[in-house]
């Protein structure tokens, strides 16, 4: 349900919420122990710190 939610909200979404749901699909897919889980969360911390070095504001 999560690679759904991010094929629909790619483009449509700030940063911040495209790095939510990979965190998302990051948790159920370490918790059927697939390695892509890593590549997730590393995706997810670099929208992060991307949105933080730009200086904008969360609303």
């Amino acid at each position: 349900m999560t690679t759904a939610a991010l094929s629909a909200t790619r483009g449509r979404t700030t940063p911040r919420g495209e790095a939510m749901l990979l965190s998302r699909r990051a948790r159920a897919r370490a918790h059927q122990h697939n390695q892509a889980a890593f590549a997730d969360l590393a995706r997810s911390a670099t929208l992060l710190a991307a949105e933080r070095s730009s200086g904008e504001e969360p609303e």
